[in-house]
C-alpha cells in the first residue's frame, strides 16, 4: 500500500490528489521498481478513498522484487482471533523518503471463528478510550499536498528524528529565515518563480518571497533523475525538500539530499536512474 501512482503521461499522482480532485480510482500504474532499477508499471487501483478507518492507498499486482511489493505477515492463515479495543488516534506523521514498508502487524489475516488459534486481531472501536499516539509514514508528496492544502499535520518528524509540531517542521519558504533554520534541518517549500545554473553544473530553483533569498539546489549529480529537458520547465510549480540552510549569507540555499527527497506539484517523475543531460 502506497501513496503514490503513475498517470497514463507517467507523472506521480499522490492519493490524496485522487480523492481531493475526483479523479477515476482505476488507469494507474506501479511507480515501484526492482532493486535491477527495472520499473514496475504493473496496473494499479485507488482504494479506501471514503473511509473512516482506513487511510487510503493504491493497491495492485506488482513484479518480482518490486519495492512497493507487499509483504505480508507470517501469522496463521486463519483462526478466532481475539479483540482488540481501539480508541482515537493522534496521528503523527513522519517522512519517509525510502519506500514506505507495507508490512502490517503480526496479528492480521482473516478470522474464523471455526479455527482455534489467537493471532488474528479483531479491532473494536471504543470512543471512551483516551487518543493513542499513532505513527504514520508518509511520502514527501503527501506532505506537499497537505501544505499546499493548509491542512500540515500536528505533529510531525524527519527520518529518524524526533516529532515537533508540524508548523515547527514544516516552513513555507517566505518563513524559513536565519532565525528559524538555526542549526537544524527544517521542510521547506514554496513556488519556484526562476531557475538559474550553478557553477558546478547544478541548478538553483530560486522561490516566490524566499526569507533571505532562500532557494533549492539539485546538484548535477542529481538533476538527471528529474526529465525535463529545460532548467525552466520547474518554474511555475511547487517544490518542497528537506535539509539544513547552506551557502553565503546573501545566497543561503537548501541542497537536495537525494532523488527522491524533493517532489515537485505539478509532479514530476523522478527516474530509477539519472540520464546525463548534454
Amino acid at each position: 500500500m502506497h501513496d503514490e501512482a503513475l498517470s497514463p503521461a507517467g507523472e506521480v499522482v499522490n492519493i490524496t490528489q485522487v480523492r481531493r480532485e475526483g479523479l477515476p480510482t482505476t488507469g494507474w500504474r506501479c511507480a515501484g521498481a526492482s532493486p535491477e532499477g527495472v520499473e514496475c508499471l504493473r496496473p494499479v487501483q485507488a482504494r479506501a478513498l471514503n473511509s473512516n478507518f482506513v487511510a487510503a492507498y493504491f493497491a495492485g499486482p506488482h513484479i518480482g522484487g518490486c519495492n512497493r511489493r507487499s509483504k505480508r505477515s507470517e501469522d496463521e492463515p486463519g483462526d478466532r482471533g481475539y479483540v482488540a479495543l481501539s480508541g482515537p488516534r493522534a496521528t503523527q506523521w513522519r517522512l519517509c523518503v525510502d519506500e514506505v514498508s507495507s508490512v502490517g502487524r503480526a496479528e492480521r489475516r482473516r478470522p474464523d471463528d471455526a479455527v482455534s488459534g489467537e493471532k488474528t486481531r479483531r479491532s473494536v472501536f471504543d470512543g471512551t478510550a483516551p487518543p493513542t499516539n499513532v505513527e504514520e509514514p508518509h511520502a514527501l508528496s503527501a506532505f506537499l499536498d497537505a501544505a499546499l492544502r493548509g491542512q500540515i499535520p500536528d505533529r510531525a518528524a524527519l527520518p529518524g528524528g524526533r516529532f515537533c509540531r508540524g508548523t515547527d517542521l514544516i516552513v513555507k519558504a517566505a518563513d524559513a529565515t536565519a532565525a528559524r533554520f538555526g542549526a537544524r534541518e527544517l521542510i521547506v517549500w514554496g513556488r519556484i518563480v526562476a531557475t538559474r545554473p550553478t557553477p558546478f553544473g547544478g541548478t538553483m530553483l530560486v522561490l516566490e518571497g524566499a526569507a533571505d533569498g532562500l532557494a533549492v539546489l539539485i546538484r548535477d549529480e542529481l538533476r538527471g533523475y528529474y526529465p525535463l529537458v529545460h532548467d525552466d520547465e520547474f518554474k511555475g510549480r511547487y517544490v518542497m525538500t528537506y535539509g539544513r540552510k547552506a551557502g553565503a549569507e546573501a545566497r543561503p540555499y537548501v541542497a537536495v539530499p537525494a532523488p527522491r527527497a524533493v517532489v515537485f506539484s505539478p509532479s514530476i517523475h523522478v527516474r530509477s536512474a539519472p540520464v546525463r543531460r548534454d
